[in-house]
């Protein structure tokens, strides 16, 4: 049984009679952005008696924060966007043949939020990556509780946060030019989330998780909108 994660030995798991899964590109680095604070790094899972089971990579970074925007009549705002990644991912599919590149580009409505920043707490993440996406001024927030977005390569947890914004007063950060394609945000109610449901554009894991939460924690939001 895995029992815990070390630093990538190639000795060692060669010496355990493993071989290696995982490889190094044909500079010998692994990925990483200095910027983000995010970094794949190569390690290998051993059990009690620390002998090698298996490599894997794992993604380190700074973590982050999402904002579920709720307004006055207890509609749930989220912006449109397209996962996984873009529509434009021929030369991936080119050069992956074997992978079902089918449902790449599909149409996704999803919260907003992003990375923190350095020494940023996970509420001033989301408001801030919330107005600098919106355009609008965050008036409330509250934390939901954490999320881990991904299961096998994370070592982090994220935060889901919940709150109103006020479209019509704008907020003192200026927007992050990198955010210019994203939708305006647009507000549902319940029943017209059950039909982004049905019809397969409300998937993402962070905005299905946060509206879980929501309603785990706050059932009277349901209540007012049955």
């Amino acid at each position: 049984m895995p029992n815990k994660v070390i630093e990538f030995q190639e000795e060692k798991l060669l010496a355990a009679g493993k071989t290696p899964g995982w490889n190094l590109g044909a500079d010998g680095h692994l990925i990483g952005n200095s910027k983000l604070g995010s970094h794949v790094a190569r390690v290998m899972w051993v059990n009690e008696k620390d002998e090698p089971l298996y490599d894997q990579i794992v993604r380190i970074e700074r973590g982050g924060a999402v904002f579920l925007p709720v307004d006055a009549r207890n509609r749930i705002g989220l912006q449109k966007n397209w996962r996984p990644q873009t529509r434009d991912q021929e030369k991936f599919a080119k050069e992956y043949p074997r992978v079902d590149w089918s449902e790449v580009g599909r149409e996704s409505w999803e919260l907003l939020g992003g990375f923190s920043n350095a020494e940023e707490s996970a509420l001033k993440t989301a408001a801030r990556e919330t107005q600098e996406e919106s355009g609008s001024q965050v008036v409330s927030i509250e934390d939901l509780g954490p999320i881990c977005d991904n299961r096998a390569f994370s070592v982090h947890l994220g935060r889901m946060t919940w709150g109103r914004i006020d479209p019509t007063k704008k907020p003192a950060d200026r927007p992050d030019p990198y955010e210019k394609k994203l939708s305006a945000v647009r507000f549902f109610t319940l029943a017209e989330l059950r039909s982004l449901l049905e019809e397969d554009k409300l998937y993402d894991s962070f905005t299905l998780s946060a509206l879980g939460a929501l309603f785990l924690r706050h059932p009277e939001l349901v209540a007012a909108r049955s």
